[in-house]
């Protein structure tokens, strides 16, 4: 037997025609049924690519801000910012103070790196941190790196010193305030006027009260003194105290020496006023009438007395005499005492030679007066009626007898 393709077989036209055409038929079937099933492996392998892409490049997540030493005010607006990659779309984000969760900011949100929030209900403190957690993937999350702090809005309101306070340099006094809220230390600094003259604290506690040994900071005496406390952990939140005084007006009133008084070059004697205000020292002088004559003493405690060993500066006797006293550090506040007398009245009573004494020529007499006031020395003439005859001697001591006089014709 022949094999089957050896085999003759006849076919008519239509038998021919029919079969020239199954091929196509046959051929569009094949393809389509070919085209789907590439359609269907093509799906599926994209739908494998996706998901074990998915699984193979894991979520990452990183707050950016606030990321550590921020001072955010509360209730004031403030972006929370992040980068993530694969979150899943959404984020939620936490408030966490102390290394423990404190609140939920935002239990969904989108995944768009950043949020808005005001933190409103938050205490102040200076040890929160923000976490930020994909909502698909509890395990990505990331918190900032270090503590930021939310303060209170600016309240801070000044309560002592008060308008009209007058405070004393030396003394001790209390400045007082209500708090802001914020956290850590206050800076205290002295005003006169618009001017800043001194710090007095650079970081006191915010605690409200300050114990403050008064200096006025070289202002002097002034009523427009003010103090500003501005807190450090607050942007441009301060305040400034009433105007109040520091230091009294300055005025001396001179008790000693007054206008009956008679002092004597040598004695010890006290001048003596009453301060009021002023600086620490005083200048003490000495005058006649209005011509300053010397120093008495350039500075002295303001403590009300002076003990002076009494000079008339080489003056002499005089009833004219004033003593000023002024304020080392504040030339226009002084003061003068009444005038009082420095001495006594020179006069002389000449006791020898008297009316029935008869000297000879030759004879050793003792020339004799008792003296009051006058200075150290005198001069002794001899007169005959009004006519001067001879100088007896140019300087001799005022001690009230001159000896060996030799008289002459």
């Amino acid at each position: 037997m022949k094999p089957f393709a050896e085999r003759p077989y006849a076919m008519n036209q239509s038998q021919t025609k029919r079969l020239a055409r199954r091929p196509q038929s046959v051929n569009r079937t094949v393809w389509l049924l070919l085209l789907s099933a590439l359609l269907l492996l093509a799906a599926a392998s994209w739908l494998s690519c996706s998901s074990s892409g998915s699984s193979s490049q894991p979520c990452t997540m990183n707050v950016t801000s606030p990321n550590g030493g921020e001072s955010w005010l509360r209730g004031e607006l403030h972006t929370i910012t992040w980068s993530a990659t694969h979150s899943g779309g959404s984020v939620r984000i936490e408030l966490h103070r102390d290394g423990a969760y404190y609140a939920t900011i935002a239990q969904s949100t989108d995944d768009d790196g950043a949020f808005e929030y005001r933190f409103e209900s938050a205490d102040p403190s200076s040890h929160y941190r923000i976490r930020v957690c994909s909502t698909s993937d509890g395990g990505c999350c990331d918190d900032s790196d270090e503590d930021f702090t939310i303060t209170a809005s600016c309240d801070l309101t000044i309560t002592n010193p008060t308008s009209g306070s007058s405070w004393i340099p030396g003394e001790e006094w209390n400045i007082s305030w209500s708090p802001s809220g914020g956290v850590g230390t206050v800076k205290l600094e002295l005003y006169q006027g618009a001017a800043s003259i001194c710090t007095i604290d650079a970081a006191a506690p915010n605690t409200g009260s300050y114990l403050w040994n008064v200096d006025d900071c070289g202002g002097g005496v002034s009523s427009d003194y003010k103090i500003k406390i501005t807190d450090n952990s607050v942007a441009n939140c301060y305040d400034y105290s009433d105007n109040f005084s520091i230091g009294q007006a300055c005025t001396f009133t001179i008790t000693n020496p007054r206008s009956t008084s008679t002092w004597t070059n040598g004695e010890s004697r006290t001048i003596s006023w009453i301060p009021t205000g002023g600086g620490r020292t005083v200048r003490l002088e000495l005058f006649e009438g209005s011509l300053y004559l010397c120093p008495i003493i350039g500075s002295t405690a303001d403590d009300g007395s002076y003990t002076w060993t009494v000079s008339d500066c080489a003056r002499g006797f005089s009833t004219e005499y004033r003593v000023k006293i002024t304020d080392t550090g504040d030339a226009t506040c002084f003061d003068y005492s009444d005038y009082f007398t420095i001495g006594a009245q020179c006069g002389f009573n000449l006791t020898n030679p008297h009316a029935a004494s008869t000297w000879m020529n030759g004879e050793d007499r003792s020339i004799l007066w008792d003296a009051t006031g006058g200075s150290g020395s005198v001069r002794l003439e001899l007169f005959q009626g009004t006519t001067l005859l001879c100088t007896i001697a140019a300087s001799a001591p005022n001690s009230g007898s001159y000896r060996s006089l030799r008289t002459t014709g």
